[in-house]
């Protein structure tokens, strides 16, 4: 218990300190805000590649093959990065940065319209559209599972009782 506390303490108290003193040039908290924004968006859109597999996976089985095959699954990955970096070279513009600020300990904007634009309607509206478009898609491959579970069953149902018919018929 007190070897808990005192470590909970160090990084209440001494992580301030050791943030070396580098992170107070601009240029570098928004290049490190900018990584952030790369790695943010390669989740979301990661996310999203995940709720389109698993739907193909489980609605479109005979199609599966075409859409996620190795390579192609490869070449979505790479199309990712590559649009989670374009994406996020518009926080390199004067005014639209997101960035670490040291004294706060948080990644903020800028105060300028134009970041506080991008985070209103860039962010928020578009990365909730992106949430609820994986969320429906869940809820549909949900249902599309539980229907096939349905067929399956009434399937393996229908031949477990034709089997026992024929086998338990007195001939």
């Amino acid at each position: 218990m007190i070897f808990k506390q005192i470590s909970s303490n160090e990084i209440k108290f001494r992580t301030p300190e050791t943030i070396p003193q580098f992170l107070q040039n601009k240029r570098l908290a928004y290049t490190i805000g900018q990584a952030t924004i790369i790695f943010y968006y390669g989740a979301i859109y990661t996310h999203v590649l995940i709720g389109l597999n698993r739907y193909v996976a489980i609605a479109k089985p005979f199609s599966y093959a075409i859409y996620f095959n190795e390579r192609k699954t490869m070449k979505w990955i790479t199309l990712i990065w590559i649009i989670s970096f374009i994406q996020s070279c518009i926080y390199q513009f004067d005014g639209c940065h997101y960035y670490f600020d040291r004294s706060a300990m948080l990644f903020l904007y800028s105060d300028a319209p134009c970041a506080q634009i991008i985070s209103l309607y860039y962010e928020f509206y578009f990365n909730l559209a992106f949430v609820i478009f994986v969320v429906l898609l869940d809820i549909i491959t949900f249902f599309k599972l539980k229907k096939m579970a349905k067929v399956i069953f009434n399937i393996v149902h229908d031949l477990l009782e034709i089997y026992c018919n024929h086998y338990d018929s007195p001939d």
